[in-house]
């Protein structure tokens, strides 16, 4: 079997695909390991982070770089944050 040459545009060497999960929780989430715990303090503080701090910095980093990248979102962070979804 020919090997081909692959040629990205503009020369370029590398060819990356960002999708970031930005999703909101009520009481769990994903770091909630203990069934005893009511509250995910963990999780919690995980999506206020990413809601409120984190998706802004990562717009920021994507425009200055020129990155196209997917935002994936659940209902709940669009309730939460619609400023940054505005802004997606």
């Amino acid at each position: 079997m020919k090997r081909h040459d692959v040629k990205w545009p503009r020369g370029e060497w590398l060819a990356c695909t960002f999708r970031v999960a930005y999703e909101a929780f009520h009481v769990s989430g994903r770091f909630k390991k203990d069934s005893k715990i009511q509250v995910n303090q963990a999780s919690l503080s995980h999506v206020e982070y990413g809601g409120r701090v984190g998706i802004w910095r990562l717009m920021e980093i994507f425009d200055r770089n020129d990155v196209k990248a997917s935002i994936n979102l659940n209902g709940l962070a669009i309730e939460m944050w619609p400023e940054s979804v505005k802004a997606l």
